[in-house]
């Protein structure tokens, strides 16, 4: 898809922001150099030997030696969806060093829930280091649990370690990967007990389903990031709208900013699902990973980070969208008119909080439990709305299986495409699935009509005041795009999503039980997002019991259903002012 020929129109008031109008060469670019590979074991302190893959360019004779690239993977059999990347980088003459973490075969050892991720890693970058291909500084890469690592490994200080690059990796497992919301794992979570290599994790994970001891041995919280910002380690973080894990990546940034990392914090959020910075070819038929990614590559940012801080290279060109020699350091893609931009900061400064009430006025546009309305004005009265929820028949009839991952010929991974659920479609690659059906047994506030198109880019919130009828209870929050359709009808597509276990708004690190029909103040702040809604249509806050995906049953990888049986109640008007408040960038969009 095009990043510059979309027809949907901005949001009022960003025409003049920094759009990235197309493709441009990547500046300064490096030799490319055949490259070679070969085995190795690297000795960890206590014994264990890690198996490890060389990829070494060729270089000319009598070159010096090269900053080096270490890759930690804790994954069992896909090395094959590293290589092609790896290979790139050494091909511009980075040696890298893929290393299989312990119980990862053929490693030694016994590996569990990111056991040894911190002092292994620790042991790699320093026996790299020590190396004669490496000139004693080392750069980290890789995404997801591979992007675990390196927060791990970089928590522990190695001294030649000099600049790291996770992509779509949460620095806190428990928040953002195990317990969403303080919510029960989800199917994905449970898949990994069959993963070979890691058939221990969901047991252990299961083992604690409160942040404790475990979970902080097993994290870079937000005072180790900001350590290590003060410390000076550049971090490139990169995540996908559509990610389970989007809201860990961008949190990283803001804290590494905020600790006075300045140009040494960079953030690139993109419309995928997991893992598109660096992707060649559409996952899933995912929207603009990372060849696609404007104005250079997924690739091109992450070896131009490299150059910068493993070679002393400029980090920009003459072409940076701000008339200077660098580029701001937040790139985001925006949905809907689907163009590239870029920022000075995230959560973006000047995002106007626009406040909504739930109020009990019918909207006339869903058939919900309640079909509420927002407003921006106060409800003069007060109301209440409710939802059950059985964990026995939160299942969805219609829904299909997940796609799965097969192997062609010539040993290249590949993806069955997803069979789509009745209703839903592609645009642009996008799977836009209309959310309406599902919407009955939850409880529906939509606003007015928009009068002009809004931008809403950041963290929208949502703030309840409820009653639940046992000790616990979730939440599961999500903001909708209701557009008309020619009969008259209206279409709910999900912009974003929160999750909220309701004992965890009062404590993380252990159940505090609800009194039954006591009314408490339940605040969900939904994933960040960035997605022009056009003018005509209207915004919907929607909550229920249950994260229900149509296309794949439930949530994959977000939390799991409930285990018991449950009824809310909200409140709202004047004395519990329940409320919803979104991020619009540009001009008020006249809800």
């Amino acid at each position: 898809m095009s990043d510059v020929d979309g027809t949907a129109a901005l949001g009022a008031g960003t025409e003049g922001r920094h759009w990235v109008d197309g493709r441009q060469p990547a500046p300064a670019q490096p030799p490319r150099y055949e490259t070679t590979e070969r085995e190795q074991r690297i000795p960890m302190r206590d014994g264990i030997a890690l198996a490890a893959t060389i990829i070494e360019p060729v270089l000319p004779d009598g070159s010096p030696p090269q900053p080096c690239i270490v890759v930690t993977n804790g994954y069992s059999g896909l090395d094959v969806w590293l290589y092609p990347n790896l290979r790139r980088l050494a091909g511009h003459g980075y040696p890298v060093v893929l290393a299989r973490l312990r119980g990862v075969p053929p490693s030694e050892g016994k590996g569990g829930l990111y056991e040894h991720y911190g002092p292994d890693g620790y042991d790699v970058i320093e026996w790299t280091a020590a190396q004669p291909f490496c000139d004693g500084r080392v750069g980290m890469a890789g995404g997801s649990l591979l992007g675990i690592s390196q927060w791990l490994a970089a928590k522990e200080q190695p001294p030649h370690l000099v600049v790291v690059a996770p992509d779509d990796s949460p620095n806190d497992t428990y928040s953002y990967l195990w317990y969403l919301g303080g919510m029960e794992p989800g199917p994905g979570r449970q898949g990994r007990a069959e993963v070979p290599g890691v058939e221990s994790e969901y047991g252990q994970a299961a083992a604690h389903p409160w942040f404790d001891d475990f979970w902080a041995q097993r994290a870079a919280r937000r005072e180790d990031i900001q350590d290590l910002a003060r410390c000076g380690l550049p971090a490139l973080t990169s995540t996908g709208w559509d990610s389970y894990m989007v809201d860990a990546g961008a949190r990283a940034f803001t804290w590494m900013r905020a600790a006075g990392a300045g140009r040494r914090a960079r953030l690139v959020i993109g419309p995928w699902r997991h893992g598109g910075m660096f992707t060649a070819d559409a996952m899933l038929e995912e929207v603009a990973p990372g060849e696609q990614i404007r104005p250079y590559t997924g690739f091109e940012i992450q070896r131009r980070w490299f150059d910068r801080w493993l070679r002393g290279q400029p980090e920009g060109s003459d072409n940076g969208p701000d008339g200077s020699d660098t580029e701001p350091p937040v790139q985001i893609f925006v949905q809907g008119p689907d163009r590239w931009r870029y920022e000075h900061d995230w959560p973006l400064p000047d995002e106007r909080r626009v406040r909504l009430f739930l109020a009990d006025a019918p909207s006339g546009t869903a058939a919900s439990r309640n079909d509420g309305s927002l407003t921006r004005e106060l409800p003069a009265g007060p109301a209440q709305a409710g939802y059950d929820f059985d964990p026995a028949t939160a299942r969805n009839p219609a829904a299909v299986s997940m796609p799965a991952i097969t192997m062609v010929a010539d040993g290249e991974p590949t993806i069955a495409p997803t069979v789509l659920p009745p209703g839903a479609e592609r645009i642009h690659g996008r799977l836009i699935i209309d959310k309406s059906p599902y919407e009955a047994q939850a409880l529906t506030w939509t606003s007015a009509v928009l009068a002009r198109p809004a931008e809403i880019t950041g963290f929208p919130r949502l703030v309840l005041w409820a009653s639940v009828s046992r000790p616990d209870a979730d939440f599961i929050a999500e903001l909708t795009d209701v557009a008309p359709g020619p009969d008259g009808s209206w279409t709910s597509t999900q912009i974003t999503r929160g999750y909220l276990r309701a004992q965890a708004q009062f404590s993380r690190t252990g159940p505090t039980d609800l009194a039954p029909g006591d009314v408490y103040r339940f605040e969900i702040e939904l994933q960040p997002t960035s997605q022009v809604v056009p003018a005509g249509h209207r915004i919907r806050f929607t909550v229920q019991g249950a994260a229900i995906d149509p296309a794949i049953d439930v949530s994959w990888h977000g939390p799991g259903l409930g285990r018991h049986p449950f009824s809310v109640v909200v409140h709202t008007g004047p004395d519990r002012a329940s409320f919803a408040e979104i991020p619009v960038i540009g001009d008020d969009p006249a809800l």
